[in-house]
């Protein structure tokens, strides 16, 4: 388990901590689905993942729910980049 303090970063140092670091102990939606944080700035993210035919609808294209994840994702980081340390 990681040893880093979250609680004394500010968000956009935890959102680029997640971006450089791509921690692989701590259980997250990302890990589950492979997230990437391709960009991070103040009030700004860009995250991607490879689909997989795990991430199929039976039409055979990615399921919404996945497409709806990675939009929380996204939004919720963007966010939380504008955010003070100490502040959830």
């Amino acid at each position: 388990m990681t040893t880093t303090d979250f609680a004394a970063m500010t968000g956009l140092e935890l959102m680029r901590w997640v971006q450089t670091e791509r921690p692989t102990d701590i259980p997250s939606i990302g890990r589950l689905l492979g997230m990437r944080f391709d960009e991070v700035d103040h009030g700004r993210i860009v995250i991607s993942l490879d689909t997989r035919p795990d991430f199929a609808n039976p039409l055979g294209t990615v399921h919404g729910g996945i497409a709806a994840t990675l939009l929380d994702s996204a939004m919720g980081c963007a966010v939380h980049t504008t955010l003070p340390a100490g502040t959830g």
